[in-house]
């Protein structure tokens, strides 16, 4: 199964993260659900997350340009905007 690393910008801060799914949506979801970094260091409420990640299960990733397995999404939290790069990296290298 793919190995994504996620890249998660938001209010001057980027935070990374690594996931094993089956395609890049599928690693934004994950992502979504664990939410760690968005409790801890954002205090989003439960409410909040929740609305994430239903952005996020209606949005597919969009595949960057000129790049190979690297993809881009976002959404609005908390009136600010968070940005996701997610790169399908390999977990052996």
């Amino acid at each position: 199964m793919p190995f994504y690393t996620i890249i998660a910008d938001y209010q001057d801060g980027t935070y990374v993260s690594q996931h094993t799914a089956e395609n890049a949506k599928a690693a934004v979801l994950q992502w979504a659900v664990k939410g760690s970094f968005l409790i801890d260091h954002v205090k989003v409420t439960t409410k909040q997350l929740q609305r994430l990640r239903e952005d996020f299960d209606r949005e597919k990733p969009t595949a960057m340009e000129e790049t190979v397995a690297v993809w881009c999404t976002g959404a609005r939290l908390k009136r600010k905007y968070l940005s996701l790069t997610i790169v399908q990296t390999d977990p052996a290298a």
